[in-house]
């Protein structure tokens, strides 16, 4: 199975090429994360073009100053609170695209930690763990450009279904190989449960020794 290891820290994303294999991340300090661990890093949509959210951002500043130089030559205050709702929004924006900037060249805004017992779903909100049991259904498919592949996990529960989602590039991980690996997992993780579930077979009770003849 073709899985490759990203080097990279899952906390912070700091390069670990040619740290011991043990040794914790030295900027985040977290632990080095265990062989058997397979960590993917992805986007959360496909579109993950921060040149167009920079634009935007540099459209928003350039409107802000258009508005201030509307107030003050008219001398009048009234376009200067549009012009800094504009400016504020426009300066979130472009502070955006600089971080999706800098996540484009550490792998994405995503981070999948795919273990033994189940997986961590990092995202830049929050942090989530869910078991094989937690999850209902794995689903592959192929985005509109090359080398594009959506991965999305099912979770069911009372009254909503819960789905966590990562975009790939084919070019970096084996996607295939590691929806299978998800699969297999799932259906093991099933299988055991139900072993355990399952009440134990009543041993057949023991005939009395013969009596004497």
């Amino acid at each position: 199975m073709n899985l490759r290891h990203v080097e990279r820290c899952p906390g912070c994303r700091y390069l670990r090429n040619g740290l011991p294999n043990k040794a914790p991340c030295p900027e985040c300090g977290e632990p080095a994360p265990p062989d058997e661990w397979l960590i993917l890093f992805g986007w959360s949509s496909e579109a993950n073009e921060w040149r167009n959210l920079a634009v935007i951002g540099c459209v928003m500043l350039a409107t802000a100053l258009g508005l201030y130089s509307t107030a003050y030559l008219a001398r009048t205050a009234m376009p200067a609170f549009p012009g800094t709702v504009v400016l504020v929004a426009g300066g979130v924006t472009i502070a955006r695209s600089l971080l999706w900037s800098k996540r484009t060249h550490e792998g994405g805004d995503i981070v999948w930690i795919i273990r033994p017992d189940g997986v961590e779903l990092r995202t830049p909100l929050l942090t989530r763990q869910w078991t094989y049991l937690d999850i209902e259904q794995v689903l592959f498919e192929y985005g509109w450009r090359r080398g594009s592949v959506h991965l999305c996990l099912l979770q069911a529960t009372v009254g909503q279904a819960k789905e966590a989602t990562i975009w790939l590039n084919e070019r970096d991980v084996d996607a295939r190989a590691v929806h299978q690996l998800l699969r297999d997992r799932l259906a093991a993780a099933r299988a055991a449960e139900s072993h355990r579930t399952q009440p134990a077979a009543l041993n057949p009770r023991a005939s009395p020794p013969p009596g004497p003849s």
